[in-house]
C-alpha cells in the first residue's frame, strides 16, 4: 500500500451535544484523522462502533446516568482505545474514567492540541492524561 493510499486512523465520537461533535469532527479531520461515525448516546455508540470498526473512540462524560462510564467499559472490553473528554476537572471523574478502561483523559477547556495528542497516544496503545487534568 502506498503512503497516499494508506488509511487514515478512524475515530468514533460520542457526546451528548451535537455542536461538540461537530467541532471535534472538524478538528480531527484537520489533524489527519477520519471521523467514521458519531453518536449522542451509548446505545447509538455501540451500534455505530460495531458498524464502523474505528481505531479509537472519544467519549464525552456528559451522557446521562453513568452511561459514559459503562460505555467506556464496554468499548474497552471490545479492545477499542477510549479517550474520555470532560468539562469537569475533578480527580474523581478522571479516576472513574481510567477504572472503566479509558486510555486517555482530556478536559474540554484545554487547547485542542491536548485532544489530538490523547488520540495519537491511544492509537499507540499508550495512556494520556492532559495537563489540566493532571493538576487536579
Amino acid at each position: 500500500m502506498s503512503p497516499s493510499s494508506a488509511r487514515r486512523p478512524e475515530v468514533f465520537l460520542v457526546d451528548g451535544h451535537e455542536a461538540v461533535r461537530e467541532g471535534l469532527r472538524v478538528l480531527l479531520a484537520r489533524e489527519g484523522f477520519e471521523v467514521c461515525g458519531e453518536a449522542a448516546d451509548a446505545e447509538q455508540a455501540l451500534k455505530g462502533v460495531a458498524d464502523t470498526s474505528p481505531n479509537v473512540a472519544v467519549v464525552g462524560l456528559n451522557l446521562p446516568e453513568g452511561e459514559s462510564l459503562s460505555l467506556i467499559a464496554e468499548l474497552s472490553r471490545r479492545g477499542l482505545p477510549v479517550v474520555a473528554y470532560c468539562a469537569e476537572r475533578n480527580w474523581r471523574r478522571i479516576e472513574e474514567s481510567f477504572e472503566a478502561g479509558a486510555t486517555g483523559f482530556v478536559c474540554k477547556a484545554e487547547p485542542s492540541g491536548a485532544l489530538v495528542a490523547a488520540v495519537r497516544q491511544a492509537l499507540l496503545g499508550e495512556c494520556y492524561l492532559s495537563e489540566q487534568a493532571g493538576r487536579c
